[in-house]
């Protein structure tokens, strides 16, 4: 696993020698909570974490992993929010992903990534979002699916 890290402008001089490494680099944005929206077939789940609260997790709550399940709380996006995000599982074909969103201070939303492979068994432990329970809904067809 490798954690999100600071760079620094320093860091960029040496880019050249990394010119064959994948790398992804982002705007450092102030969080007021972490999300993890899980999306199956069309039912969307979300949850919240204040990651500023432990040390060493400023960047990546995943440094507290462990630390940090008991700290998820149920989450609810604004609807106009979560249509945005199943008309993007709709574009890419998508019966399940797991999207990372940060909430600012001043209350935006900032999309960050789609993973069509994402974890999240830990939702199920702490807050108790019955994702398992999803996804074998829809692999039994007993709710609605992407085509």
């Amino acid at each position: 696993v490798v954690f999100t890290n600071p760079v620094k402008p320093e860091d960029l001089d040496n880019l050249d020698g990394l010119r064959f490494c994948p790398m992804t680099f982002q705007e450092h944005l102030p969080k007021a909570l972490e999300l993890r929206t899980t999306i199956v077939g069309k039912q969307v789940f979300t949850a919240s974490i204040d990651s500023q609260q432990f040390p060493g997790a400023r960047y990546d709550w995943r440094r507290r992993g462990v630390d940090s399940l008991n700290a998820w709380q149920p989450y609810q996006l604004p609807q106009d929010l979560e249509e945005k995000l199943l008309k993007l599982m709709d574009y890419f074909g998508l019966n399940y992903g797991a999207i990372d969103i940060i909430l600012t201070p001043d209350g935006r939303h900032v999309f960050l990534e789609v993973n069509p492979v994402g974890e999240f068994f830990w939702l199920e432990l702490c807050p108790g979002l019955p994702i398992s329970q999803a996804i074998a809904d829809v692999l039994l067809n007993l709710v609605p699916r992407r085509s």
